[in-house]
């Protein structure tokens, strides 16, 4: 039987899940961050607010002045869209490859031109975006935090590591052998692999259930 590690809960890969199901895969689905409100003051008034994650998007509107006016919101891909349109809200752009910071910040940039962007973000934030746009076009609003939790996880032949977060924590209370294999969910958690020595065998680019099934499938019949 293969055994599967993903740093994600069931309940968000329902679709992996009932793959793994049935194909007799062993799968150990478990977050190893949790995140905690950060008290911050908002602005009643912005131009454009862009979330990086669902959770920046909860997290945000849990604090917003009772007369928060915002012109257009932005979101890093669909997921997050999601979140923001269950807010009653609606984003005017919305990164088609989540995965891949580097595309969606580009093509955010030709979007909003100079126009002032805020940033709902975490205490773990790599605050990638600040390499695409002018220090003055950007304002960062730190509306929650990201927590390690102390985890053992057993050893798999196969590891998906969903963040750079989770890497970190992983690595703190684990190790990875050598003839596993691992799959970043994403550029950032590629480049934060390989930052701490481990090599990437696959990175989703999508970054949703049905490329990481792909994946899976396409490694089956090498």
């Amino acid at each position: 039987m293969k055994h599967i590690f993903i740093s994600k809960l069931r309940d968000e890969i329902p679709l992996f899940d009932s793959y793994c199901q049935q194909n007799g895969i062993s799968l150990v689905a478990e977050s190893l961050i949790i995140f905690e409100p950060v008290p911050a003051k908002i602005p009643e008034e912005m131009d454009i607010v862009f979330f990086t994650s669902p959770r920046s998007v909860h997290f945000f509107f849990e604090q917003v002045p009772a007369k928060f006016k915002c012109n257009a919101f932005a979101c890093m891909g669909k997921g997050t869209e999601l979140t923001l349109n269950e807010k009653g809200q609606s984003a005017y752009f919305v990164g088609l490859f989540s995965s891949d910071p580097k595309k969606v910040f580009a093509n955010l940039k030709s979007s909003v031109g100079d126009r002032i962007i805020t940033v709902p973000h975490s205490s773990s934030s790599l605050f990638s975006i600040g390499h695409y746009f002018p220090k003055h076009q950007l304002h960062f609003i730190e509306v929650y935090k990201t927590l390690s939790l102390q985890k053992v996880i057993p050893s798999v032949s196969i590891y998906i590591f969903t963040s750079p977060s989770n890497v970190k924590s992983f690595l703190a209370n684990n190790i990875i052998h050598s003839n596993a294999r691992i799959i970043a969910w994403g550029s950032s958690t590629r480049e934060f692999l390989n930052a701490n020595n481990v090599k990437v065998n696959d990175c989703l680019t999508s970054g949703n259930e049905n490329e990481l099934i792909q994946i899976l499938e396409l490694s089956n019949t090498n």
